[in-house]
């Protein structure tokens, strides 16, 4: 199961693809084995809610599959249990790193219809009219153009086909007893991914995109996970404040001092009986293409 650049002739090539061997550019969170570490976690977590999307609509025995954005592959190893062996299982993602542990994960498990394929999703060649259903989860808010994306991944769809988007409506996010030092690091994540061209609000904005991009709008739910010191999500919220802070602190989003006060914080709060973290409001939101 090697990267691999599919038949030409059925893709989507109005703009080359990247070569596998190409440098990819800039992943905002990082792709060193501490992030590999913390998206297997964070599939945990948020698996729930991509396993309701599978087993609701439902995604069938034989489909063709794409998980725009794959990451390590764990979405993809769900998905395997719904299509089969008949089925399709293809993946995207910038960072061959990630490939290559989807790469494995696919060895792993005997996976002999896998495809990856490495890229920018608003250049790399896709076949079109070929999957039955994409998903897309926690991409579109660090992409500088999702509209366009979005009529790519349109382009991509069988007609009737589904596109699945799961990303954030960036309110809500909390540390309680209130921490003013946590909320400036939250300040800080959100002009950091602006500043890459993202918006943390596409969310919001997926009731309007994808009826511009063609799709009509299928499903549209909003949730909001909230955990004490010792639960998983709030592992999930530590896995990522920890090592962000450090990353803002040494690309000069916060100070010393703005640092050193999170870090106090999120020791108080995680010693303190009754504190709570609340996570971003995460929307699900589907698109069908019209048959």
């Amino acid at each position: 199961m090697p990267l691999c650049k599919p038949n030409t002739a059925e893709l989507m090539t109005e703009r080359p693809a990247p070569a596998s061997t190409s440098q990819p550019e800039e992943y905002v969170l990082g792709w060193e084995l501490e992030e590999l570490d913390r998206l297997a976690h964070q599939h945990q977590i948020w698996r729930r809610l991509s396993d309701a999307v599978f087993a609701e609509l439902p995604v069938g025995r034989g489909w063709k599959v794409l998980d725009a954005g794959c990451g390590p592959g764990w979405v993809l190893q769900d998905l395997q249990a719904y299509v089969g062996d008949e089925g399709e299982l293809w993946g995207v993602d910038l960072v061959p790193e990630m490939l290559q542990a989807t790469e494995a994960r696919g060895r792993a498990g005997n996976w002999n219809n896998l495809h990856l394929l490495q890229g920018d999703l608003a250049e790399v060649a896709l076949p079109k009219a070929h999957f039955d259903f994409i998903w897309c989860r926690w991409v579109l808010s660090f992409l500088p153009d999702p509209g366009a994306v979005l009529q790519r991944l349109r382009a991509c769809l069988k007609p009737g086909g589904v596109l699945a988007i799961q990303d954030y409506n960036h309110e809500g996010i909390g540390l309680f007893p209130e921490s003013a030092a946590f909320q400036t690091m939250v300040k800080a994540l959100r002009k950091r991914v602006k500043d890459s061209g993202g918006d943390l609000w596409i969310g919001a904005r997926l009731g309007a995109l994808l009826p511009q991009a063609g799709l009509q709008v299928h499903r549209y739910r909003s949730h909001v996970y909230s955990g004490s010191p010792g639960d998983p999500v709030w592992q999930w919220g530590q896995n990522f404040f920890l090592p962000w802070a450090k990353k803002m602190l040494l690309q000069g989003y916060v100070n010393p001092q703005e640092y050193q006060a999170f870090l106090e914080d999120w020791q108080q709060r995680r010693q303190q009986p009754g504190a709570r973290f609340f996570s971003p409001i995460v929307i699900t939101a589907l698109g069908r293409k019209d048959a």
